[in-house]
């Protein structure tokens, strides 16, 4: 089995909140999986990483590997209460999404690692698709667009239930080794150190939480402890730049003076962008040929040829 995610860097295993956990948890199992940090969205049936690959199957998103796992019989027993996922879900998970891909201060930031991480040219179009979907996600439990104004952006509540979950957290943990005991970690403690980690690790220009985080010394240990014992293994990129490289390119999608994306400017970028994309890696892998007429060479026209046509098959 192979499981694919993207990369991440110095202490951070994977930029990605579903791909670290899933790696987490395939580590604290002992699951006889290869770890892959050049995954590519594309090969994914949903569009997003992790995935993952068991002869000609393919499993894709974190809940589904987790229950493939467990019919493969690693796990089986380890399950988050209901009561304990719901609490994460309802108290931590909207400001950790909003922070991450709805903040315009931070989502170019967080597009543009992501894009890094993502093969050419579908690098213009995926990491997009995190935006959406956590836009999507906010008007259902905060009853709001990212598209507004940033003056009706209301995170106040969110955040202050974001606070209180850390805090319940740093109670917990107390000086335990795990969360719910034991000799190992288990699903639970994937998941926060999956969250907490890229909070504490990511550069983001806005990151309210992260302040909070470090005032928690024995999170922030049980966080260091788990990345030593068990991920030091998977291969992470080189340093990320400061954040501050990105300015340029956040003035070019938030409108300044209204406090909003500047969606225009966006869809048209990326339309752009996508389409010369796909054009000229078409071209170059002989999807689409060029042929000069004989009699008027001042005429050229695209031919696609389904015959001899690469498609996009697995790594």
């Amino acid at each position: 089995m192979e499981l694919y995610i993207y990369s991440g860097f110095d202490q951070l295993p994977s930029i990605d909140f579903d791909c670290l956990r899933i790696a987490a948890y395939v580590k604290f199992k002992e699951i006889p999986v290869k770890i892959s940090t050049n995954g590519n969205p594309h090969h994914s049936p949903t569009g997003f990483l992790p995935y993952l690959k068991d002869d000609n199957k393919i499993v894709a998103g974190y809940d589904e590997i987790i229950e493939f796992f467990r019919s493969k019989g690693f796990g089986s027993g380890d399950f988050i209460s209901a009561s304990y996922e719901a609490y994460f879900e309802f108290q931590f998970l909207p400001y950790f999404r909003y922070v991450l891909f709805g903040d315009p201060n931070n989502a170019d930031t967080t597009r543009i690692l992501y894009a890094k991480r993502t093969p050419f040219p579908f690098n213009f179009v995926y990491p997009q698709k995190y935006i959406k979907q956590t836009s999507e996600f906010l008007k259902i439990v905060a009853n709001f667009s990212i598209e507004d104004k940033l003056i009706h952006h209301n995170t106040a509540d969110m955040i202050l239930n974001a606070k209180k979950y850390i805090n319940m957290l740093t109670e917990r943990i107390d000086k335990k080794r795990w969360f719910f005991g034991g000799q190992k970690p288990n699903e639970f403690d994937a998941t926060i150190y999956a969250a907490i980690s890229i909070l504490l690790n990511l550069q983001l220009p806005i990151n309210d939480l992260k302040s909070h985080i470090t005032e928690c010394p024995n999170l922030v240990n049980y966080i260091d402890r788990i990345r030593k014992k068990y991920l030091m293994d998977i291969r992470v990129g080189e340093s990320e730049p400061n954040p501050a490289i990105f300015n340029r390119v956040q003035n070019v999608f938030i409108n300044k003076e209204k406090g909003t994306l500047s969606n225009a400017v966006v869809k048209t970028m990326f339309g752009f962008l996508t389409v010369g994309a796909m054009v000229f890696f078409a071209i170059s892998h002989g999807i689409l040929e060029i042929v000069t007429d004989d009699n008027d060479n001042d005429n050229a026209q695209y031919y696609g040829d389904d015959d001899d046509s690469e498609t996009f098959g697995d790594e």
